[in-house]
């Protein structure tokens, strides 16, 4: 087992349980927990893309931003919005070694979430100690 895998057998059924909540308050198109090297957690929804590479993106933009923060002497990051023309991505640092990434259109409740989100975060990181 390495330093990124959670230590529960059931994670994740948990961790799912928490991301499908995220998803269908907030009526995301997708959720997805990654670790901060681009490994996979978990990820719910149907988005129809290699979502291995996709976390691997995801975790160098993040890694990109916080360097950007620290030029500009900002050393702290919270999120990454990523405007497409049919979607919006937005990445959300857990903790040091997590980062949440969610899926959103138009009509998406993206502000309840928003919200919620330390709530979310603080269940999502019980769930992998």
């Amino acid at each position: 087992m390495t330093d990124n895998e959670p230590t529960s057998p059931y994670s994740l059924k948990n961790m799912n349980d928490i991301l499908d909540e995220i998803k269908e308050k907030g009526h995301l198109k997708g959720v997805l927990l990654a670790f901060k090297d681009g490994g996979l957690i978990s990820e719910v929804g149907e988005n129809g893309f290699d979502r291995s590479q996709f976390s691997a993106m995801c975790a160098s933009v993040l890694e990109s931003a916080e360097g950007i923060g620290q030029t500009i002497g900002e050393g702290k990051i919270s999120k990454v919005i990523t405007e497409l023309e049919d979607q919006s991505i937005l990445m959300v640092k857990c903790n040091k070694k997590t980062f949440l990434v969610l899926f959103f259109k138009n009509d998406s409740k993206v502000s309840y979430i928003t919200k919620n989100m330390d709530g979310y975060i603080q269940r999502i990181l019980t769930v992998l100690e």
